[in-house]
This record gives structure tokens, C-alpha cells and sequence, in this order.
């Protein structure tokens, strides 16, 4: 259990968030205002690979209550290691399992009406990840890998985050996930998973497509699966949605229902 989580802690009144704290956090975690019944997005970071990840979503989800009317609590996290959320969230775990115990904690203390996850890339895999594992009714992620399998990987050509998977095959931490299609069948995931992803792989070849799709397909095998693939969209799929005005309605649709 996280040594921040103290009785003490979780007795504070949690302010609202503005753009100045979330920009000017230190930590890798926070909790916005509480609402007690009222929906829970619990948000992952994509990478940065000098290590200073922005939280992700805080400004969007923001937006989303504006659009449905409703409060919206959040949990903001980001992974500095840039392991794929795999060696927990500092300050809430130094593993997945850990981390778990401290979100449910922190679900516990905001009573939400539903738990909800969203997540973009790394932050992707991330929202699947733990809200598999949290039992989320609804997962919005965008562009994840489906595994961190260095096998599975070079048998597609996949080697984007390869050095990332190399790593962590060298040294699993504790309760990590290297499928997560097996972890949807394991689990018996009941809830819904949106899958946003773009096909375009970019250059001069029109007819190469996204790697993105690989995973995409691989999850779709389950039946929680709902696939939302942008032939126009490449790996950053979000940045086409925002300029074509299509992530508020694909989040809402995909969150709130």
C-alpha cells in the first residue's frame, strides 16, 4: 500500500484542479474534486521519453462534464519510467499490484457511479491494464500496443517500443501484463473497450498500413472489443479527432455512454 495513502491524507479536502496545478504537479498522481456519484475517469500519460510525461485528459474530460451536465472526478496518473504503467505509479505502488490496491482505496473514498478509464499510446496500454484489473465499465484508449512481447513484436516487424519490451522481458516486475488480449479472456472482462486507432502508416506508400491495426485486431478478438478505425488518422489518432471535432462526441460516446 502506498505509505502516502495515510488516514490524513485521504480525510483532506481535495480542491479543484486548475491548469496551473496540473501543469505544475510534481508528483506522478492526482485527484481532483470529489463528487460522490458521480462518474470516475481514471486517466494514463503517454510517453515522453525525457521523462517529464504531461497528466493527460484533465482540459477534455473537463469539457465532457461541460457537454453532458454532469460532474466528472478524476484521477490523473503518469508513468516517468516510461515502463507502460508496468512498474506501478510512484507514490501509489512501486508494482501493478500495489498501485491497484491504492486506486481501489482511493475508488472507495470518491463512490463513483462508474469507473472509467482513458488513455493515448503507452497510456493506452495503461487504461486497459488496470481497468481490466479495476473491473472499469468502460475503457477509452487510443493507439495501444495489445502486448509487450519481444517475440511477438519482431514476428510483425513491430519495433517501435522494442527497446521498452527488451527491458522489461529482462527484469518482469511484479504483476506485469505482456498480453493483454489474455488478460480480457482471463479476466472475463464484462465492461466496454473502445479502441480508437488510425490505419495510415504514413510516407510515400499509400497502401502501407498502421501497426497500430495488428494490436487493434489482436484485441478485437474479445467480445468487450469495439474497434473505431480512422483510415485518415496515423499512430497520434487524437490529433485528427480533435481537428476534425470528432473526440468530445467519441468520448462521450465511449465514457459516459
Amino acid at each position: 500500500m502506498s505509505h502516502i495513502l495515510t488516514p490524513e491524507f485521504l480525510a483532506q479536502p481535495f480542491p479543484a484542479l486548475s491548469r496551473e496545478l496540473v501543469e505544475a504537479a510534481p508528483g506522478e498522481f492526482l485527484i481532483d474534486e470529489i463528487h460522490p456519484g458521480a462518474p470516475l475517469v481514471i486517466s494514463f500519460a503517454f510517453v515522453d521519453w525525457a521523462g517529464n510525461p504531461g497528466f493527460y485528459g484533465w482540459g477534455r474530460t473537463r469539457k465532457l462534464a461541460d457537454i453532458s451536465g454532469q460532474p466528472i472526478n478524476r484521477i490523473l496518473l503518469r508513468d516517468r519510467r516510461s515502463q507502460w504503467y508496468q512498474q506501478g505509479v510512484a507514490g501509489l505502488g512501486d508494482n501493478v499490484d500495489e498501485t491497484i490496491r491504492s486506486l481501489q482505496v482511493l475508488i472507495d473514498l470518491i463512490r463513483p457511479s462508474r469507473i472509467t478509464t482513458l488513455g493515448e499510446s503507452m497510456g493506452a496500454y495503461g487504461a486497459i491494464h488496470y481497468g481490466v484489473m479495476l473491473g472499469a465499465a468502460r475503457i477509452a484508449a487510443f493507439g495501444p500496443l495489445s502486448h509487450l512481447q519481444v517475440d511477438e513484436a519482431l514476428l510483425y516487424n513491430d519495433r517501435r517500443w522494442l527497446p521498452v519490451m527488451q527491458a522489461l522481458a529482462a527484469n518482469p516486475p511484479e504483476g506485469m501484463c505482456d498480453d493483454l488480449a489474455g488478460l480480457l479472456r482471463e479476466r472475463h472482462y464484462r465492461g466496454e473497450l473502445h479502441l480508437g486507432f488510425g490505419t495510415d502508416a504514413g510516407g510515400a506508400n499509400a497502401e502501407a498500413v498502421c501497426l497500430d491495426a495488428v494490436h487493434a485486431l489482436r484485441l478485437a478478438a474479445h467480445p468487450s472489443v469495439q474497434l473505431h478505425p480512422y483510415p485518415q488518422a496515423q499512430h497520434t489518432v487524437t490529433l485528427y479527432l480533435k481537428e476534425n471535432r470528432l473526440l468530445d462526441g467519441f468520448l462521450e460516446c465511449a465514457l459516459l455512454g
